[in-house]
Parts: structure tokens; C-alpha cells; sequence
């Protein structure tokens, strides 16, 4: 069931079965110990994995984009292009003690992003919410959106926004 969030234009919904990210998880950290080269998800994080890297692309996400997303995106928003998605980057992300434990404040290079919670164990890391790009940027009025497993979160990608570092 779809929510709205306490920002406008972010919403929440079940995406994936808790087994689906139990599973995913676990063939990520295969990937992740393997021997087989992995480039960096993106350039604000530093550990994490591109998905097309496993093959998923293909066989997986572009019909997730096309039957899943599109048609809620063109629901959500459909001004700013979400009838019409016709790519995808698809990454994860992993915060830990020693790496990466946050995500600074920023905006995507996207029309809309699907932020989905795999759902590994640690307190802390929600997402925040502030305006969108071409707004003054106050930190002091961005909104906290709890993020739970098997949980996505949409919203533009023009929509500033980061992850609290995680707690210990």
C-alpha cells in the first residue's frame, strides 16, 4: 500500500518480501567476496556494488522499470517524466563502521529514484528531506523518513535529500 510521507512528493510502499531481501543480500556478498572486478556505485559512496555487474540488468531490473515503476511514477509524477522511464542505474550502497556512514546532502541525476531497504541490521541511517535543488538549501528544515526493510522510498530525483549516519 502506497503512503505518503511526512515531505511532499516522497512516498512509501512495499517493494520487496523480506525473504526477496534476505536472498538479495546474500548474493551481494557473494559478489562482494568474490574475485571479479566491481566499480564504485556511484561518486558519493565507496562501498557498494552496480547490479548490472551481476547480471541483473537484463534479466531482472528493465523489466522492473517497465511493469513496476513506470506505471507508478506516471501516477506520482507524472510532470517530471515518469510515464516515460527509459534507463535505470541500479546500485546498492553499504554503510559500516569504518566505511561509509552517511550520505551528504544532495540531489540525483535522475527524474525519479526508488530508494528500497534491504534491510541489514543497524539503528540509525534514515533518509532526510529537504526542498528540491532549486530551492535554498536550509538543513534545519529537512524532514526525517523512517526507512524499513523490503521498504521503497520515491521521490525526483531533483528532491534534496541524504542518509544519517548510521548509530552504533
Amino acid at each position: 500500500m502506497l503512503s505518503a510521507t511526512k515531505c511532499s512528493q516522497v512516498w512509501a510502499l512495499p517493494v520487496f518480501t523480506d525473504k526477496f531481501c534476505e536472498d538479495f543480500v546474500e548474493e551481494v556478498k557473494h559478489f562482494e567476496g568474490s574475485k571479479c572486478e566491481k566499480g564504485r556505485p556511484n561518486t558519493m559512496n565507496n562501498y557498494g556494488i552496480l547490479l548490472n555487474e551481476l547480471g541483473f540488468d537484463e534479466t531482472f531490473f528493465n523489466e522492473f522499470r517497465e511493469d513496476y515503476i513506470t506505471p507508478i511514477t506516471s501516477i506520482l509524477y507524472p510532470q517530471w517524466g515518469g510515464g516515460g522511464l527509459d534507463s535505470h542505474k541500479v546500485f546498492t550502497v553499504k554503510y559500516k563502521y569504518g566505511e561509509d556512514l552517511d550520505l551528504a546532502y544532495h540531489y540525483d541525476n535522475a527524474e525519479v529514484t526508488l530508494n528500497i531497504c534491504l534491510g541489514e541490521d543497524f539503528t540509525g541511517g534514515e533518509l532526510y528531506f529537504g526542498g528540491m535543488r532549486t530551492e535554498a538549501i536550509d538543513l534545519l528544515q529537512t524532514k526525517p523518513v523512517l526507512h524499513r526493510k523490503g521498504y521503497g522510498i520515491f521521490h525526483r530525483g531533483q528532491h534534496l535529500h541524504g542518509a544519517m549516519k548510521i548509530g552504533e
